[in-house]
């Protein structure tokens, strides 16, 4: 697949659902500046487009699965025409890349 410019929308989406994991702990002052600093990373390209956009993808098909009663196959075409994909690589985009979205396939926690 040829790399290609991630949509706005799928960015502000990345950074809505990573700062999930922030909810309750920070001010919203520092949510904001914490956001700003994240879509910055982004557009300055310092965050690889290809992984952010495939770990939408990943992750939007985990919350489109139950819309579909948990078929793949339904959830596999939204996507494509969500993405611009084939199926194909939707699917495999999802089987390669879903473990590697897991911090203990990220960090060797060991001394």
């Amino acid at each position: 697949m040829a790399k290609k410019k991630i949509k706005k929308e799928a960015a502000e989406r990345f950074i809505e659902k990573y700062m999930e994991k922030y909810e309750g702990v920070v001010t919203p002052a520092m949510k904001k500046m914490l956001s700003n600093f994240l879509m910055n990373v982004i557009r300055d390209g310092v965050a690889d487009l290809e992984r952010l956009n495939k770990y939408m993808i990943c992750n939007d098909f985990y919350a489109t699965l139950p819309k579909y009663e948990y078929s793949r196959t339904a959830t596999y075409i939204e996507l494509s025409i969500n993405y611009n994909y084939s199926v194909s690589q939707i699917k495999n985009i999802v089987y390669a890349w879903r473990p590697k979205f897991h911090a203990i396939n990220n960090i060797d926690e060991t001394v």
